[in-house]
């Protein structure tokens, strides 16, 4: 399987981070839609709601070519960050 979307990402808003395919298989994401199922989720119903909608979700909070989710997003605490839960970002 592979994450095209994640690596357009990767490549266009974030070269630097070359880890990032990595990390997002450690969360359990190995294609694109396994991304949002495994790896990260909405951190409340009006960032689901934006989603269904599929509207444009603004993220602040992060600087530009981050990887780490803004406050829009809780990802999974994986094998790299401990755990297996969903966290915020500052946890």
């Amino acid at each position: 399987m592979h994450a095209a979307f994640l690596i357009h990402y990767r490549n266009t808003a974030a070269p630097r981070a070359t880890a990032l395919e990595r990390k997002i298989n450690l969360l359990g994401a190995y294609c694109d839609c396994e991304v949002l199922m495994n790896a990260v989720r909405p951190a409340g119903a009006a960032t689901a709601r934006l989603l269904d909608d599929a509207a444009d979700i603004v993220c602040h909070g992060v600087r530009r070519g981050c990887i780490q989710p803004c406050d829009q997003w809780l990802m999974r605490r994986g094998v790299q960050w401990g755990g297996g839960q969903f966290r915020r970002r500052s946890a």
